[in-house]
């Protein structure tokens, strides 16, 4: 197998596309294959066996500036390498080149032919975008989520045919706790709700507090929500409500008992957290815009987004009575980064080896 070149600007364990490609490298090390990492940080420790290359940041406070500034470093130090020739490049940002790239986030969206024409920002995401998936018509293209294949297509169709796409779902944590459930019915008078995720506002947590809020007048118990991952933000008042901004908890579903997860997210390509908590025998209630729906297992309900906060808050009502009395069925997610890898090993690298070798 020839060896992998990973293109990601910080490297480690520290959320979902990093902690994407720092499993996939734990996994694909496991098996023998040499990895290469090009990275503007080293975020925590590594596995020990990979090569790692740092390229200098930069020192904008724009982001956009910031990427164009890393694709060109990281194209230079590939080149010096001659990584390029010696590795796959799989790309999990905007590079100028890749033989695999893995989209993890939302495709890039605006509004406005004249924001286009005025805003460098926005010329460039699109430019970026479109060079990292159409750029090289060799390379294959990765996308965490059926959800997320669907969307690609819709994008970029006419351009991007469905040969060079494979879904490589993240890994899920086994389930590894049974204490959720030892006792079903409440052993305090409340209820304990969980949001995961960074961005607030994508993830829909304004209208997960909302939805938090009609709960607990339905069911006339206080309502406790931990809120993790994300920073403080402002929101209506909600009375009586109990808020906790929990800040980044490593392995939060292993830290706490949870009555429910709710996860109202306006464009999650995938959303790790609600895997976390379904093998964690948390029931979850999503919208149906979330990738990770593709497993259906442990407890996942979704729901659109245009559904009123009443039907949504009914619902819950619903799924936590349940949870209490033990009619809930939990069936776990068998899908980790060794079968990830595997899919990588067996398909993704040899269809971009040929694509490569035949260009």
């Amino acid at each position: 197998m020839a060896e992998v070149t990973m293109v990601v600007r910080r490297y480690g364990r520290v959320g979902g596309m990093e902690s994407y490609v720092f499993n996939l490298v734990g996994a694909l090390l496991k098996v023998g294959v040499k990895v290469n990492i090009v990275s503007e940080e080293r975020v925590e420790g590594v596995w020990g066996e990979e090569t790692l290359f740092l390229v200098k940041a930069s020192r904008s406070r724009s982001r956009w500036r910031q990427m164009s500034h890393f694709r060109s470093t990281v194209d230079l130090t590939i080149n010096r390498e001659k990584l390029r020739d010696n590795s796959i490049i799989h790309s999990h940002e905007r590079t100028l080149y890749n033989d695999v790239t893995t989209m993890h986030g939302p495709l890039f969206r605006h509004s406005g032919y004249l924001r286009r024409i005025f805003s460098p920002r926005i010329r460039f995401w699109e430019a970026a975008e479109a060079l990292e998936l159409l750029g090289s018509t060799d390379s294959v293209v990765v996308t965490v989520s059926e959800l997320a294949r669907t969307e690609l297509l819709s994008k970029y169709g006419e351009l991007l045919p469905e040969s060079r796409i494979v879904v490589g779902h993240p890994g899920v944590p086994a389930s590894v706790i049974s204490r959720n459930n030892q006792s079903n019915s409440p052993s305090w008078n409340g209820v304990k709700v969980v949001m995961v995720g960074r961005e607030w506002a994508r993830k829909g947590f304004d209208f997960g507090l909302s939805i938090c809020e009609v709960l607990q007048k339905k069911l006339g118990l206080a309502v406790h929500v931990d809120l993790i991952g994300c920073p403080e933000f402002k929101h209506p008042n909600f009375p009586g409500l109990s808020i906790n901004f929990k800040g980044w908890v490593d392995s939060w579903w292993t830290k706490a008992k949870y009555d429910l997860m709710l996860h109202p997210a306006r464009v999650e390509p995938f959303g790790m957290a609600v895997c976390e908590a379904a093998n964690a025998r948390i029931p979850v209630i999503c919208s149906n815009r979330v990738g990770a729906l593709d497993f259906r297992c442990g407890h996942l309900i979704s729901m659109p987004l245009s559904e009123s906060i009443d039907l949504w808050a009914e619902k819950a009502v619903e799924v936590v009575k349940q949870n209490w009395s033990g009619d809930l069925a939990f069936d776990e997610i068998k899908w980790n980064w060794d079968d990830l890898a595997r899919l990588h090993l067996r398909r993704i690298y040899p269809l971009a080896l040929k694509r490569k070798h035949n260009a």
